[in-house]
């Protein structure tokens, strides 16, 4: 009954005072960025950062992206912040907008091994991206989250692009050390759309769920010459879902 109540009252709501109130607040907002930017560079981060991107993050969540993006200007490279939890992993990728980006951070986290439960993908103003990635507790008891942090971001820095032929031996890999089937027979399904945005062709993939789903799907639209503006992965029980827009 509280859940019925609270979920009518939240669709009776207008948007734009749902939205709102789904926004961190400024001040606290501020407080934290400024334990990690200059007092001159928190008004530029954040006209960057868009209501989508604002929405769905803490003070906190966005203070330690802006801090990771801050050492890719530094550095020019990646910068990559891991957190393991006793359920999933986190991985959070700050970088430069580049052609390719999404296909090669895919590509990475299947030769780690790491599967993929659930991702988002933004790119802000000022041709910045922060990526998001919930994996699969890795199956490698070697790996720790500094390890992984540090092979993701030497992988980045290498660019070395996974090929399909090495996608398949890969998988296969994981099959046998998971025990389980690759093909869950989940038919693919594509939807495409150019009403559900003003801005951006939305691209929805529906197939089974598998390591390196994101990496296929990736590859393709790079071959197509496609820009991945943002994205929404998640997965259920066999099947994955893809959200593109590009």
């Amino acid at each position: 009954q509280k859940l019925y109540e609270a979920s009518l009252r939240e669709l009776l709501r207008p948007y734009q005072e749902a939205q709102a109130a789904r926004l961190p607040a400024e001040e606290e907002l501020r407080a934290a960025l400024a334990r990690v930017l200059p007092p001159e560079e928190i008004p530029l981060h954040l006209a960057a950062l868009g209501e989508n991107y604002l929405g769905a993050h803490t003070s906190e969540e966005i203070a330690l992206h802006a801090g990771l993006l801050r050492e890719v200007a530094g550095s020019g490279a990646a910068s990559v912040h891991v957190r393991a939890r006793s359920t999933h992993w986190e991985l959070t990728v700050a970088a430069r907008d580049t052609q390719g980006l999404l296909l090669r951070i895919a590509g990475a986290l299947v030769r780690l091994g790491l599967s993929i439960l659930t991702a988002k993908i933004y790119t802000l103003g000022g041709g910045k991206v922060v990526d998001r990635f919930w994996v699969a507790l890795p199956s490698d008891d070697a790996l720790t989250a500094e390890s992984v942090r540090e092979r993701l971001v030497r992988e980045l820095a290498a660019g070395a692009p996974l090929a399909r032929a090495e996608l398949r031996q890969l998988r296969e890999r994981h099959r046998l050390r998971q025990r389980t089937l690759v093909d869950t027979g989940t038919a693919p399904k594509v939807l495409i759309s150019n009403e559900m945005s003003d801005a951006f062709t939305v691209v929805d993939v529906t197939c089974g769920d598998r390591i390196g789903t994101l990496f296929q799907v990736a590859l393709v639209l790079s071959e197509m010459g496609l820009d991945v503006h943002g994205a929404v992965l998640t997965t259920e029980a066999d099947k994955a879902t893809e959200s593109i827009y590009v």
